[in-house]
């Protein structure tokens, strides 16, 4: 599956062929789910669950409902980072833009912008100038995305604590296994 991710990210950023109009939520939604979601979460709780011989079909669907926006909150979070984050804290150098990543951001600016701020991200995005990526971070900036995104940050956790919270307990999942994971990742910063 991490094979698969890495291919949908090789389509969707094709080195110096740029191209937006590849880039959609939905696509990125797909790489998430490949990338982050089912290799970092989904795959850990059914392993232990078949590992205890708890997994029943209730269990196996609770842990990929839950899975899933978690991974998704995750990626969005290493995405926004990537770009906002305090580099000496994240180890990441906010290479997304000049990589031409089909990351949230991009996603979120291509459906927020002006005509204007478009045409900049066309000209700009994917690359490999300081400039570009400066004209770029700007238009970022101008839409707000850092607010946009706490509000995402914000609404997800609260969807995914009462997800965890109705899950129910009586074929062996624990909802504390979730909690745990939710627990290293909510408003992380590194």
């Amino acid at each position: 599956m991490k094979r698969l991710s890495t291919q949908c990210d090789l389509i969707t950023a094709p080195g110096d062929n740029v191209d937006l109009g590849k880039f959609s939520m939905e696509r990125y939604a797909t790489i998430v789910r490949f990338k982050t979601a089912y290799y970092s979460f989904y795959l850990s709780v059914v392993l232990a669950l078949h590992w205890l011989q708890l997994a029943t079909a209730d269990d196996l669907r609770w842990t990929h409902d839950i899975s899933m926006p978690m991974g998704e909150y995750f990626q969005v979070q290493d995405d926004y980072l990537d770009l906002f984050g305090d580099p000496s804290v994240t180890g990441k150098t906010g290479t997304d833009i000049r990589e031409n990543k089909c990351s949230w951001l991009v996603n979120q600016a291509l459906l927020l912008a002006s005509p204007e701020q478009h045409h900049i991200l066309d000209e700009a995005y994917g690359r490999k100038n300081c400039q570009c990526e400066m004209n770029v971070r700007h238009v970022f900036v101008e839409l707000d995305l850092q607010r946009v995104y706490k509000e995402f940050e914000d609404k997800r956790i609260q969807e995914l604590q009462q997800m965890v919270e109705a899950i129910n307990e009586t074929d062996g999942l624990r909802k504390e296994a979730f909690m745990v994971f939710l627990s290293k990742i909510c408003h992380r910063s590194s």
